[in-house]
């Protein structure tokens, strides 16, 4: 009997850290919830949330190095099912979502003071990058 991916994730899930649940790689800042996203696997990306003791719906809103969540990532990928299943889980009412209709595409509109301090993070480092490729 060959063993699935989930399977696997479930014998190994509870011989490791929770915290190695956000902990991203070294190369892309992805954590293993951007890779079930970019990869369209919904039960792997709800045994990752639903971990008992694991960050839960948190892991949704980390961002990788190229500036986006799981939830963007599922977007990019057109994986509607586990980005439904990624807005469901963190709780988005309606009247949060805008759809823009000129480009097809949704806009998610979280304030939260969090989402503020990471958005005033990247402006500053697109500031000094700036900055450093002026420098002669």
């Amino acid at each position: 009997m060959a063993l699935t991916t989930l399977d696997l994730l479930s014998h190994l899930l509870p011989h490791i850290s929770p915290e190695l649940l956000s902990t991203p790689n070294t190369s892309g800042r992805s954590t293993p919830l951007h890779w079930a996203a970019m990869n369209s696997h919904l039960q792997i990306a709800k045994a990752l949330i639903e971990y008992p003791g694991g960050p839960g719906p948190a892991l949704i809103d980390a961002y990788n190095s190229a500036g986006r969540s799981s939830l963007g990532e599922a977007e990019l990928v057109g994986w509607e099912e586990g980005a439904k299943y990624f807005v469901e889980v963190m709780g988005i009412q309606e009247g949060q979502m805008e759809a823009n209709e000129a480009t097809g595409t949704a806009e998610v509109e979280l304030e939260t003071e969090e989402t503020a301090k990471k958005a005033e993070k990247a402006h500053l480092a697109a500031q000094e990058l700036s900055f450093e490729s002026q420098t002669p």
